[in-house]
C-alpha cells in the first residue's frame, strides 16, 4: 500500500492526521440477490470449485458462457463467499426442522435408509442430518466421539458398528462445516488480518491490535473490547475520523446470521471507541447497515499468490 497506488492514497495532512481513500465500488443489491437465489435454488452441501461457481455465473445470467472472471459481475472470491455463507444461512435457519423430526429420522436409519437419502428427504445437509443421528444412538460419548474422528484421532470403524461407519465415510464428503475446513479457512483469515495490519503499519499508522486490547484490559482487569485495529494516531478513511477498523475475510453481504453479529459489534465499537469500518476483503453489497470499506483493490496486496481453492 502505498501513496501511488491506484486504488489507495495515503496522505499525512499538517497536524499529522493520516488520510486513507479507498476505491469502494459496492456490488449492487440486485446482482447479489439473482445470484444469492441461484446458490439456495441449486443447493447441495458439496464443495464446488472454479468451474462450478462459474455455472452458478452463467445460470443466474451473470456470466456469458464464453466470459472469463475479469468480465463478470462478480469475481471468483465474492461468488465463492456468497455461496459458502447462502448455504450456512441455510444450515442455521433449517436445522430446526432436523431436530424437531429426530426421532422419526433416526426410525428411518434403523429402517436402513441411508443418511443421504434422509437429508434429501428433510432437505438438509447429510452430514448435519448423520452427527444428530449418532447423538441420539450414543449420547455425549457419540458427539465426543465424532469430534475426535474430525480431528483424525480415531477412526469411524473404531468408535461405531460397520453400518454407522460406512454411513460416516459416505456422508463426510457432505461436511461442509467440518472442523478441519473451518480450521483451514479460520487460519487463513487469521494470516489475512495481520497482512492488512502489516500494510497499515507501513503507512506510518499507529495502532492496538486485539492481542494489545486484550493484555490491556488484563492488566486494567476491564471487559476486553477488541476491534482488530484501535488507531492511536489521527486517521481518516474516506473523508471521516476514524478510530477503529474490523476486518472480515469474506464478502459483506445481507444474511441474517451475518447482519446480525456484525450489527452488534460494530455498535460496540462505535459506542466505545467512535466511528470506524468494518473492511471486507472482496466487498461488500451496497447499503449496509454500518459503514463499510471494500478492500478488494487491495486484496492482491493482501493475499500474495492467492488461489480461491474448493470451498
Amino acid at each position: 500500500m502505498s501513496t501511488t497506488d491506484p486504488t489507495v492514497r495515503v496522505r499525512v495532512d499538517k497536524d499529522g492526521t493520516h488520510e486513507l481513500s479507498f476505491v469502494d465500488e459496492p456490488v449492487p443489491r440486485a446482482i447479489y440477490n439473482r445470484f444469492a437465489r441461484i446458490c439456495g435454488e441449486t443447493m447441495n452441501f458439496l464443495p464446488i470449485d472454479a468451474n462450478d461457481l462459474r455455472q452458478l455465473m452463467i445460470r443466474a445470467r451473470l456470466m456469458k458462457r464464453d466470459d472469463d472472471w475479469n468480465n463478470s459481475a462478480l469475481d471468483i472470491f465474492q461468488a465463492q463467499s456468497i455461496r459458502r455463507n447462502v448455504t450456512h444461512q441455510y444450515l442455521i435457519s433449517n436445522a430446526h426442522v432436523v431436530k424437531s423430526h429426530l426421532s422419526d429420522i433416526v426410525r428411518e436409519y434403523d429402517a436402513n435408509v441411508s443418511a443421504i437419502d434422509i437429508a434429501h428427504k428433510w432437505k438438509h445437509s447429510p452430514y448435519f442430518v448423520f452427527r444428530h443421528i449418532m447423538y441420539v444412538k450414543y449420547g455425549n460419548t457419540g458427539k465426543a466421539d465424532l469430534a475426535r474422528i474430525s480431528r483424525g484421532e480415531l477412526k469411524a470403524s473404531t468408535a461405531f458398528n460397520a453400518r454407522d461407519a460406512h454411513e460416516y465415510d459416505t456422508v463426510v464428503p457432505f461436511d461442509y462445516e467440518s472442523a478441519a475446513a473451518c480450521a483451514r479457512i479460520g487460519a487463513m483469515a487469521d494470516e489475512r488480518e495481520k497482512q492488512f495490519i502489516a500494510l497499515l503499519r507501513e503507512c506510518g499508522i499507529d495502532l492496538m491490535t486485539q492481542a494489545d486490547l486484550l493484555a490491556r484490559a488484563a492488566a486494567e482487569h476491564t471487559h476486553p473490547i477488541t476491534p482488530d485495529a484501535l488507531f492511536t494516531t489521527k486517521v481518516k478513511i474516506n473523508g471521516i475520523m476514524t478510530a477503529w477498523v474490523d476486518f472480515k475475510a469474506y464478502f459483506g453481504m445481507p444474511l441474517p446470521y451475518l447482519m446480525r453479529s456484525t450489527i452488534q459489534q460494530e455498535a460496540k465499537y462505535r459506542n466505545t471507541f467512535g466511528p470506524g469500518f468494518i473492511a471486507y476483503e472482496h466487498g461488500h453489497v451496497i447499503n449496509l447497515p454500518y459503514p463499510a470499506i471494500s478492500l478488494r483493490g487491495i486484496r492482491d496486496k493482501i493475499e500474495e499468490n492467492v488461489t480461491p481453492g474448493v470451498l
